[in-house]
């Protein structure tokens, strides 16, 4: 009789778990409209003829699919002018608007240019962690995303 109910209770559980394993469902495919995380990789200091206009920064999409990598235009301080996409689509900001203005596709130093509406050459300052600055070749711009 105590091993009919063991038996009992063994196979009322073994049909519990069963039950409870064939309950569970996927996981839901993730939002496309939710928050990515967002990693600033690197920057550079922006200056034209001895002027500053701003900085330039790299930042990474951690995006399911893969990481995406932009370039943010910003004033000093610290407004948004515009960005660069990977492939050199220049989109510029424009305040109280909604969407952005597409302004062509071009190599980084005419793209940046072209945001702060100003003629080439431009110098760019790598900014080092820490705040330090270097430039071992004058910090004159180059293509291929600022050779990554």
């Amino acid at each position: 009789m105590i091993a009919s109910i063991r038996w009992r209770r063994a196979v009322g559980f073994l049909f519990a778990a069963g039950l409870a394993a064939a309950c569970e469902t996927p996981a839901p495919p993730p939002d496309p409209l939710a928050p990515r995380p967002v990693v600033e990789k690197r920057s550079w200091q922006v200056e034209h003829e001895g002027r500053s206009l701003g900085r330039v920064a790299e930042l990474e999409i951690q995006d399911p699919s893969g990481p995406v990598t932009r370039f943010h235009v910003e004033t000093p301080g610290g407004q948004w002018v515009g960005w660069i996409d990977g492939q050199g689509r220049v989109y510029q900001r424009v305040p109280f608007e909604d969407d952005d203005v597409f302004r062509g596709v071009h190599s980084m130093e005419k793209a940046v240019a072209l945001l702060y509406e100003v003629e080439p050459p431009l110098r760019l300052v790598l900014v080092e962690e820490g705040g330090a600055v270097s430039s071992p070749d004058g910090g004159r711009v180059r293509d291929a995303a600022f050779d990554r």
